[in-house]
């Protein structure tokens, strides 16, 4: 490739920066969708009354779970009182709570493990919820199911396994056929 291409490539050509309005484009695009997706959580938010010290007891049982799922990064503690949940806490939560569904699906987990923000509005509310996220926390068939393959790989593994001999048994009776 000649330097030419290569600076019209990286945006320095004559009229160039082409790639700088891609790149300007695609984050406004990540950026709306970010904020699209924060406005999802926020409206899924429990609203009520809940004192920091039930939610910080709340973020300690969450925090133990995320663990789990290999997340290396904690939820921050509450300095204050809230009237409703972070999206970025209730995204966290909500991730918490499909993963417990599907193990209950699969006849993993106790489904007194799962749970629902709807209906979340106070402190003892809060203590359920800590109590079921402590408990997902102990849960050995709870930790082997997060470790184990997500089933759309275990299918598409399989799925390839099975296609590539049909495929190379189609491709012999085709060239059988032409001779």
């Amino acid at each position: 490739m000649k330097n030419k291409d290569l600076d019209f490539l990286m945006g320095d050509a004559g009229g160039g920066g082409e790639i700088e309005t891609l790149r300007s484009d695609l984050d406004a695009r990540a950026s709306e969708a970010k904020e699209s997706d924060d406005e999802s959580f926020a409206s899924m938010s429990p609203v009520g009354d809940f004192s920091a010290q039930k939610l910080n007891g709340l973020v300690k049982a969450h925090n133990k779970v995320l663990a789990l799922f290999g997340e290396d990064t904690v939820y921050p503690d509450f300095d204050d009182d809230q009237g409703e949940f972070p999206a970025e806490f209730v995204r966290q939560l909500s991730m918490v709570q499909s993963a417990a569904s599907d193990a209950a699906d699969e006849g993993l987990v106790n489904e007194d493990f799962l749970f629902s923000l709807d209906g979340i509005t106070g402190d003892e509310d809060l203590i359920m919820l800590t109590g079921r996220l402590e408990g997902l926390a102990r849960d050995k068939a709870f930790k082997r199911f997060l470790k184990q393959k997500p089933k759309e790989e275990e299918e598409e593994e399989v799925l390839e396994e099975t296609i590539e001999p049909d495929a190379e048994a189609d491709l012999d009776s085709l060239f059988s056929n032409r001779i």
